[in-house]
């Protein structure tokens, strides 16, 4: 694992990955999230509904 993560196991033996919070909070992943939650906003929530029937 690379020094942005830990693993640990669960009781029922499977891995569990976690990322420290700081490999997040660049500028650019930040401007990345925006993006997504932006597009996902504009082009899938309004037609979520539609896909759903």
């Amino acid at each position: 694992m690379t020094d942005a993560g830990t693993t640990t196991a669960s009781r029922d033996g499977a891995a569990r990955f976690a990322i420290a919070p700081e490999v997040w909070t660049t500028p650019e992943r930040r401007a990345l999230s925006q993006m997504a939650r932006s597009f996902v906003e504009r082009e899938i929530a309004p037609k979520l509904a539609e896909w759903e029937h």
